[in-house]
């Protein structure tokens, strides 16, 4: 009896490789500051920023303050301009756009200014990421028929811009 055996062994070889990445969520964030004395917005000192932002903004109580000496004596049938600035202090781009501006207080209340009589504009419809800024500009057109029942009254004028990343 003959008797013919044969072993075979199969071998392979087995590697694997693993892949990583960290994702990190960009960012949108918006602040606002008077042009002041700056030259430009590039120019506002770092402390002049302010982040009105989240759940709890407010149109008529938080609010960038723009105010100007010129704004502290208005007068009938006159225009005055304003500058301000935006800055995206986050890490994508995006579009800007003034969606509103209100106007209120006494001298809305009592017939001499309303919301027609302000406006904003600005520079661009977009802004860059990491501390982009553009330059905005609220003009005030005050009516000639304003009389002596407007000395003293004040109003509020509040500009609401409205940024979507990229």
């Amino acid at each position: 009896m003959l008797g013919i055996g044969a072993a075979a062994t199969s071998a392979a070889w087995v590697d694997d490789v693993f892949f990583g990445a960290t994702a990190t969520a960009s960012s949108f964030d918006l602040q606002g500051a008077p042009l002041g004395a700056a030259a430009n917005c590039a120019a506002v000192a770092e402390g002049a920023w302010e982040d009105i932002a989240g759940g709890t903004e407010t149109t008529s109580t938080d609010y960038v303050d723009i105010t100007t000496t010129a704004l502290g004596a208005i007068a009938p049938d006159e225009t005055y301009t304003v500058p301000f600035c935006l800055r995206n202090a986050g890490t994508i781009g995006g579009d800007i756009v003034v969606t509103e501006v209100t106007v209120s207080g006494d001298l809305v209340d009592e017939g001499y200014l309303a919301d027609a009589d302000a406006d904003a504009t600005l520079a661009s419809p977009t802004i860059g990421a990491s501390n982009a800024t553009v330059q905005g500009t609220l003009t005030i057109e005050t009516p000639d028929t304003w009389d002596d029942g407007a000395f003293g009254l004040d109003a509020t004028i509040v500009i609401q811009v409205t940024g979507t990343s990229d």
